[in-house]
């Protein structure tokens, strides 16, 4: 489809072809996690040994007036996405994993989270990276955006890469099950490109300084 492809090719000015295509299987191939058995315990062996992550939590506009449908987790390798209305709670092995100060979470609108995982969940987040108030460091504005919209004014990207025919056509109902497949890649998206967005702030912009100095000094003698 025309309107597809246009996402991707503006898509390929920020990522490379071997990043579009790794992220284009990453979403293709989340893990749907709905009970505590081996795809389970292989989720939170794999999330422990990382040291950065992100945390999508499906919905959370409302803090704890919204009951946790879905959290999605994003590391450099997988996307996992635990469905909490069939697992019934965050159990004390995951809660461990998201109160411990490592891997570092990536969210966004962190008080939002926060609010929600300790009275809907009794998990007191930590270790946390936002990536709202890191785009507020770097552009010196702290209007609100969303994750979409920070996204893409960091990586100039178009909103409508966000979404597509059936998540159009069929809104989001978080406590209708089964979920939708289209929603369930959406989610996985989401998290991938919020990893992303964590990663380019932090690289291409907060460190830019010192990753110039770093060249610098590593050429002192070369240039003599």
């Amino acid at each position: 489809n025309e309107g597809t492809d246009n996402r991707e090719n503006t898509f390929l000015l920020h990522l490379s072809n071997f990043e579009l295509n790794k992220l284009q299987t990453q979403v293709k191939d989340f893990v749907y996690i709905i009970q505590t058995d081996q795809k389970y315990h292989n989720a939170l062996a794999d999330i422990t040994n990382q040291s950065l992550i992100a945390l999508i939590i499906e919905p959370v506009e409302s803090c704890r007036n919204n009951k946790t449908s879905v959290i999605a987790i994003a590391t450099a390798t997988n996307v996992y996405i635990f469905d909490i209305l069939y697992l019934d709670k965050v159990y004390p092995d995951f809660g461990r994993i998201l109160e411990a100060k490592y891997p570092r979470k990536v969210v966004h609108n962190s008080h939002k989270i926060v609010d929600h995982l300790q009275h809907r969940q009794n998990v007191n987040l930590s270790g946390i990276f936002d990536t709202f108030v890191a785009y507020c460091l770097v552009s010196d504005d702290k209007t609100h955006r969303s994750l979409e919209e920070t996204i893409q004014d960091t990586l100039n990207m178009p909103l409508t890469y966000f979404e597509t025919e059936e998540t159009r056509t069929n809104p989001f109902t978080p406590y209708k099950r089964p979920l939708m497949n289209a929603w369930l890649s959406l989610i996985a998206k989401k998290a991938l490109l919020q990893l992303k967005l964590a990663e380019y702030i932090l690289h291409k912009r907060m460190l830019k300084n010192f990753y110039h100095h770093c060249e610098q000094i590593s050429n002192t003698y070369v240039d003599k």
